[in-house]
């Protein structure tokens, strides 16, 4: 069985683990910034589901890119060989934790 979409929570990478955290997922191609493997003890690394460089590239952080870097980002999440390549997710309640420095209202764990 693997984890429903009632049972994933969102929170950055960079906040501290909730006490009902559930297993531990950073979904981002990059390592958080600053941080090492010891401080932030993700059950998983699934990098492939995270925005290509080339996307995080063209988006830039601007806000008016928001609505096309959504339609882009979906579409790479899309793509069936993305799914094969991921890590199944576990059962149980999972947190997934992109590593986007600032709370933003344009942040792609949002999408």
């Amino acid at each position: 069985m693997t984890a429903s979409p009632s049972n994933v929570r969102l929170q950055r990478a960079y906040d501290d683990p909730t006490p009902d955290h559930g297993h531990l997922v950073l979904v981002d191609r990059l390592w958080p910034r600053g941080r090492t493997k010891e401080q932030l003890p993700f059950d998983a690394w699934v990098r492939d589901l995270g925005p290509s460089t080339q996307l995080r590239k063209w988006f830039g952080h601007d806000p008016a890119r928001w609505p096309g870097f959504q339609a882009r980002y979906h579409a790479e999440l899309a793509e069936p060989d993305r799914a094969r390549r991921s890590t199944p997710w576990p059962s149980g309640r999972v947190e997934a934790r992109p590593a986007d420095a600032e709370p933003s209202t344009h942040a792609y764990r949002r999408i």
